[in-house]
This record gives structure tokens, C-alpha cells and sequence, in this order.
């Protein structure tokens, strides 16, 4: 990349708005913490940059207002600083604005002192996450709480993936045992054969 910056100075520029449209953030720390660039991204959801904050010790103190979690922080970073840092890291901040924003933060490289790294803002993708546990369990127990047996079946198949407490209940085996059997255990008569089941 730096051989194209020289050879074409605009690639910097088109770098820097590629990393802008991608919601990218970036900054740059000396070994010990200093900290000498952070991307106007990065700035906007941290709510500093690096002309406001010198040290990331300051920093750790303006988007970590719980003192555990910036302990926390803080042990994990001397941790980086001490080996190789991990591939990435997910945490979860305080913005200027209150709101709590979840970050991916990757070790992009290091030239001398400096280090690089990069910081996307996962936050939808984890409210997404956590909506679709909620909605798994939401159906999970309506599943289990209905009086009615049912299975859920490969419609190819026929190889029963899961039933109910009430289906357990009403045949008389466990999900265990459904699974091994298949639906020949629970309609192997007409006019409910197996070939009908599986349409």
C-alpha cells in the first residue's frame, strides 16, 4: 500500500473513504499507550480525539465510566502490550452521547513504536443477535407450553429433529428416542402412513 500511496498520492484519499463508507474506524498508539491518530469515525463514537486525549489511560477513563470494566480494559490491554494481541476484540463502550456501542477492535500492524489498529461499530449486528436469542426463546417456550404434541421433522427425510414436552408425554418417549425412531413411530398406520407424513 505505501508503494501505491507514492506512486499515487489519491490512493490514500480513496483508502481513507473506502474505511469511512465501510462505518471503519482507525488510530494509531505508541507501545506504551500514547496516542498519536484516531479516525474521525473512531473520534465520533468515542467522543475524543487525539488532540483532546494524549494517553489512552485518559481515554480508557472518558469511554469506560464503570471502574471494573475500565480495570478490565486496562488488564487487557497490558496483556496486548506484553504479546502478540489477539486476532480481535468486542467491547462495549460509553459514547459522548450515553449510548453504549459495541466495538470490534483489530491489531492492524505495528511500524517501529506505533501500532495500528482498526474498530468497526458492531452494535446493530449485536442488537440483532440478542433480538434473535429473545425470539428463539420466545418460541421455545410457546413450543413447550402448548397442550398439543408437535414435531418438527426433515421433510425429506422423515428423521425427526425435535418434539414437545406434550408429544413426549402423549407417546410415551423421550425426545431421545423420537429422534432414533423417526416418524414411523408416531404414524405408521393408515391412513397416516410414513408417505403421507413426509408430504
Amino acid at each position: 500500500l505505501d508503494a501505491l500511496i507514492i506512486a499515487d498520492p489519491g490512493i490514500l484519499d480513496i483508502a481513507r473513504r473506502v474505511l469511512r463508507r465501510s462505518g471503519t474506524g482507525y488510530g494509531v498508539l505508541s507501545r506504551d499507550g500514547e496516542v498519536r491518530f484516531i479516525s474521525p469515525e473512531l473520534a465520533l463514537w468515542l467522543g475524543f480525539d487525539h488532540s483532546e486525549v494524549s494517553h489512552l489511560k485518559q481515554g480508557f477513563a472518558r469511554v469506560f465510566p464503570d471502574p471494573l470494566v475500565r480495570a478490565q480494559v486496562r488488564a487487557l490491554w497490558e496483556e496486548d502490550r506484553q504479546g502478540n494481541p489477539p486476532p480481535e476484540r468486542f467491547v462495549t463502550i460509553t459514547g459522548p452521547d450515553g449510548v453504549e456501542r459495541s466495538l470490534r477492535f483489530r491489531f492492524a500492524g505495528a511500524e517501529g513504536d506505533e501500532r495500528v489498529f482498526i474498530a468497526q461499530d458492531f452494535t446493530a449486528h449485536r442488537r440483532a443477535e440478542d433480538a434473535l436469542r429473545t425470539s428463539e426463546a420466545n418460541y421455545r417456550n410457546v413450543f413447550e407450553a402448548v397442550n398439543e404434541g408437535i414435531f418438527v421433522h426433515h421433510a425429506g427425510t422423515g428423521d425427526i429433529l425435535d418434539v414437545n414436552r406434550s408429544a413426549c408425554r402423549m407417546w410415551g418417549y423421550s425426545r431421545e428416542e423420537f429422534r432414533m425412531l423417526g416418524l414411523a413411530a408416531v404414524c405408521s398406520e393408515p391412513p397416516y402412513g410414513r408417505e403421507d407424513a413426509l408430504r
